[in-house]
């Protein structure tokens, strides 16, 4: 391990912000070409190979703001391969590249406990997510957990005075809830705040599995206190078994919901916990954390993958997972061009997708189709330019709004003076159109070019309205059409 460079760090941020590019495909990266900085110079090339053109790789702009929003937080970046990296958080495969902490770093390398549970958590529960983590810092151990309401603050709370350690889903300053603000700052000055975001980052749902990873990626063992059978707590504890660690729940009734997921835990194989006691039972056997030994590609064939390898890569994948290791018994190539394949792949519209956990899947990309625009005015070069069709939605509010005026018509059209009583030749053509235009928006409709929402508001306004309501919205709009006499 060595300490990077300030180019050598900005290299490493940039690669690990570029789009498409996760742990996996970073990790892919690093040991192919050595550096980050050769990596981004490569990534367009690749992209290309893979069928994809303008990648867009992070701006020097956004690396600057980031790097001084964390230096205004007092934040530390800390890449892998940096003494100061947590080392249980290195021997996941692969780890993080980077992550921001705030705080007291040196508690990352002290041996950790996670502790996390429902949000909509019991008095109960809270209570004894408090008492264990007071416990288990007491014993030396320092807590983990994820700033969320609950399981999670109690937890805090109970391991404060000792050392606790916060990961978050966004930036290292994003505080979720807003009421654990309080909180946040007591942790912030006697523990440590981490995340693997951007400073200023809110988080969004897809960032809560990466915070679990690391939660998990940080302890030697997880507890889970209270958790429905389909709560993201139950992700931490697979996750946390998927990487070596202890498993522990805490038992609950069988008539409590919130004791569902853990009772299922057990029934898999996890530990059960009804103290500190149990924990440091747990641990006793428990060896250290080692990083992988990461070979690179010493030794591998220089050429870069041809397009018949990465033809039969494409071919194997799917929206199932399925490892390199398996990837690459079935292809037959050498590992290092089948892994570059796969990042090459990455940028397709069907593009093979890293997981964090080493597998890889087929996730469809889907692209909008560009809308076509003219100038705005006869002739002009520049200026603001318009559609030159009215949007869906447009044309949608036009038709109802219209239909709301029809509403107040009468019933059904007078007939023509002197005339027979029966419809008169415009009637006949309004109704003419009203089919010929129901006839192209069921059209539009069976092609998929409406949204579902729009769809069904359309329906339920179109059904509110009489059929002679209809043809009296058509006639009018025709009336207004003519030209004037004379």
């Amino acid at each position: 391990m060595s300490e990077l460079s300030e180019a050598e760090r900005r290299d490493w941020l940039r690669l690990s912000r570029t789009e498409n590019v996760g742990p996996v495909t970073f990790d892919q990266l690093l040991q192919r070409f050595g550096t980050a900085g050769k990596a981004l110079a490569a990534l367009p090339d690749l992209a290309r190979h893979g069928g994809r053109f303008g990648l867009k790789l992070a701006s020097e702009a956004a690396i600057d703001k980031e790097l001084a929003d964390g230096a205004a937080l007092g934040a530390q970046l800390i890449a892998t391969c940096e003494p100061e990296f947590p080392q249980a958080l290195a021997a996941l495969d692969p780890p993080p590249p980077l992550i921001w902490a705030r705080g007291r770093v040196e508690l990352l390398d002290r041996p950790c406990v996670a502790i996390v549970g429902a949000r909509v958590a019991s008095a109960a529960g809270q209570r004894f997510a408090r008492g264990l983590a007071a416990e288990l810092g007491q014993g030396g151990l320092v807590v983990v957990s994820g700033l969320a309401r609950g399981i999670d603050a109690a937890a805090h709370e109970g391991a404060q005075p000792t050392g606790t350690v916060a990961v978050l889903g966004g930036g290292v300053d994003d505080v979720y809830p807003p009421e654990h603000g309080g909180l946040y700052q007591r942790i912030a000055e006697t523990g440590c705040v981490v995340s693997e975001s951007e400073p200023g980052r809110a988080a969004v749902a897809r960032d809560f599995p990466r915070r679990n990873r690391i939660i998990s990626g940080l302890s030697r063992a997880v507890v889970v206190v209270e958790a429905e059978l389909r709560s993201g707590s139950l992700i931490t504890a697979r996750l946390a078994a998927e990487q070596g660690r202890e498993v522990l729940a805490v038992p609950g009734s069988p008539l409590d919901p919130r004791a569902k997921g853990t009772n299922d835990l057990i029934r898999q194989g996890a530990a059960l916990c009804e103290g500190a006691e149990d924990v440091l039972r747990a641990l006793e056997g428990l060896r250290g954390f080692r990083e992988p030994e990461r070979s690179g590609y010493a030794g591998a064939p220089a050429a870069d993958p041809d397009d018949r390898l990465r033809a039969a890569v494409a071919a194997l994948l799917s929206p199932t997972p399925v490892s390199r290791d398996e990837i690459v018994r079935a292809t037959g190539a050498p590992g290092p061009q089948v892994f570059a394949a796969l990042v090459e792949l990455a940028g397709r519209p069907l593009r093979a997708v890293a997981g964090r956990d080493g597998r890889h899947r087929i996730r469809p990309q889907i692209y909008r189709k560009p809308a076509k625009y003219c100038c705005q005015g006869p002739g002009s070069t520049s200026g603001p330019k318009t559609s030159r069709k009215p949007s869906m939605k447009l044309r949608i509010a036009v038709t109802l709004a219209a239909l709301a005026m029809a509403g107040s018509a009468l019933a059904q059209p007078a007939a023509e003076p002197g005339g027979s009583g029966g419809p008169s030749p415009e009637m006949k053509a309004a109704r003419q159109a009203m089919r010929q235009a129901c006839a192209a928006d069921v059209k539009t409709l069976c092609d998929g070019k409406m949204g579902r929402e729009a769809m069904m508001c359309l329906r339920d306004n179109v059904e509110k309205v009489s059929a002679p309501c209809k043809e009296t919205m058509m006639t009018k709009m025709m009336a207004a059409r003519r030209p004037p006499a004379g």
